[in-house]
């Protein structure tokens, strides 16, 4: 009630004279940005009447490198504008540099959760249809943590969609495991469960459970979780000294490049999987497991399903990062054209008698239902998945290869990749 009569008071003083009367302020319009077009080109708008330059810098072909940057116009009211395209039906991230600083569309409701000062927008259509939400049956997407005693880690985060039904249901599903550098990446960049609920509400895709963890030991949470995220495995006590990195690695610290990659495959097979099969309603055998990633996570997939051929029977490597794991990358000299090649590892490339030697079971036993190893063609990695089918080819596994154009080291390419890996999953597993 304070508040109030201190309120009414000062309405009283400004009624006679005592106080300086406020004009009342109008709302700024609203800014339309981006505004896609019917030709696909879009135009971006931002108010700020105060900038020097303004820019949009977005993830679309025509500039030097993965990002193009086109200066914006100042315009009327301080607003500046510019126009793309037409770009390709895809989800497309922007940023705006204003004066240098990179700041997200205000206008714009839709981010990069990677990146917090990038915004995203969707140009539609039909090869678009499976990234957008529909009205259909919808899948559960839970949070979980589990204990991972082989990177002694006391609880990890990991991300579960179960599909639509689950809850009120009695099957059991067959199980895709989900690798990226942080739990919740395919879910925000890879809208992993939208196109798992649309390619099941078609028919495309068998009802399955998707478990998302992160594919680094040390990682407990994604850093977007605690303002203070949970300590590493790293930074646990250990009941011994280690004697060399072979017992770090094993204690859960490093990461990508180092043995702690190997340390989380064993992680994933022998703390993650059990949890998974006793928690959840799964078909627990290997004809009903697929394992998959991207990137460096992509490789730490192949080699997880390679040296757990009891768990894994689908393996797929999205733009696969071999020249990650430990111990097996060499240095070339790079193709004669670099500027078409968009990502990491142009001039590394792997020694094909260190992965075997990585993977001794990597023969024509493995026995696989699935090996998928997919690029783009404009990524650096396509001289590495090109060893790597060679390899394949000299120990007899049988395995499928896409060599897709238009694309780079890119999240736009692994959500095409899921798109196409999904359908081929347990179709014909009991």
């Amino acid at each position: 009630m304070a508040w109030v009569g201190l309120w009414a008071c000062g309405v009283a003083l400004s009624a006679q004279g005592q106080a300086p009367a406020v004009a009342p302020v109008a709302a700024p319009a609203r800014i339309a940005s981006p505004e896609i077009h019917a030709d696909n080109s879009v135009t971006f708008r931002l108010a700020a009447p105060r900038a020097t330059t303004v820019a949009v810098r977005g993830d679309w072909p025509g500039g030097a490198s993965a990002n193009t940057t086109t200066p914006m116009v100042k315009g009327e009211k301080g607003v500046w504008s510019a126009t793309v395209g037409p770009l390709k039906p895809d989800i497309w991230s922007y940023t705006f540099l204003v004066d240098g600083v990179s700041m997200p569309d205000a206008s714009n409701p839709h981010g990069n959760h990677e990146r917090q000062y990038d915004s995203q927008f969707l140009i539609p259509a039909p090869e678009t249809y499976n990234f957008e939400a529909h009205d259909v049956a919808h899948g559960t997407v839970s949070a979980i943590w589990y204990s991972s005693p082989t990177a002694t880690i006391p609880r990890r985060r990991a991300m579960v969609y179960t599909p639509p039904g689950y809850e009120a249901g009695k099957n059991r599903y067959p199980v895709l495991y989900l690798l990226y550098q942080e739990e919740e990446g395919w879910l925000t960049q890879g809208r992993a469960a939208v196109l798992l609920d649309n390619l099941i509400a078609s028919g495309k895709a068998r009802p399955m459970i998707v478990v998302m963890p992160s594919s680094r030991s040390e990682h407990v949470v994604t850093a977007s979780y605690l303002d203070e995220p949970l300590p590493s495995a790293k930074n646990l006590p250990l009941n011994e000294v280690p004697q060399d990195m072979a017992e770090v690695t094993r204690k859960g610290g490093g990461g990508v490049g180092t043995p702690a990659m190997l340390t989380n495959a064993q992680s994933i097979a022998q703390d993650l999987v059990p949890f998974i099969d006793k928690t959840y309603r799964t078909k627990p055998d290997r004809n009903n497991r697929a394992i998959a990633g991207l990137s460096s996570p992509g490789a730490e997939a192949f080699y997880t399903g390679m040296t757990h051929l009891n768990t894994f029977a689908w393996i797929g490597a999205f733009s696969g990062g071999f020249p990650t794991l430990p111990g097996v990358s060499v240095w070339i000299d790079g193709p004669s054209d670099p500027e078409q090649y968009i990502g990491f590892d142009l001039k590394r490339t792997v020694d094909p008698a260190k992965i075997a030697a990585l993977m001794p079971d990597m023969n024509s036993k493995a026995n696989l239902r699935l090996l998928y190893l997919a690029v783009g063609s404009n990524d650096p990695l396509i001289t590495t998945q090109n060893i790597m089918k060679k390899l394949l080819d000299e120990k007899g596994v049988k395995y499928i290869s896409l060599e897709v154009p238009g694309y780079h080291h890119e999240w736009r390419f692994w959500r095409w990749c899921l798109n196409d890996f999904v359908p081929r999953l347990f179709q014909d597993a009991k």
